[in-house]
């Protein structure tokens, strides 16, 4: 993610803290805004805010709590459950 995508985030919309980092679905990482939660993070991400504890669960070693989420941090976003 350049320069100009973060200017994005800054002035626009939340969804482009999302970045691909290669070609696979297991490869999605989001950039943690000033402002985001878990839950509008799992909105963004997968149409479901319900779903934060899979990004938590990804990144156990990066967050000790859910609610403990800090701008510039780069989370894992694992492939959404189709079940």
């Amino acid at each position: 993610m350049g320069i100009l995508d973060n200017l994005k985030n800054v002035l626009g919309g939340r969804k482009s803290g999302r970045a691909k980092t290669g070609s696979g679905k297991d490869s999605e990482t989001y950039t943690v805004m000033s402002g985001d939660t878990l839950w509008r993070i799992a909105e963004n991400c997968y149409g479901d805010g319900s779903k934060y504890l899979r990004i938590f669960e990804a990144n156990q070693d990066l967050l000790h709590s859910p609610e403990a989420v800090l701008p510039g941090q780069v989370l894992q976003i694992p492939p959404v459950d189709n079940q």
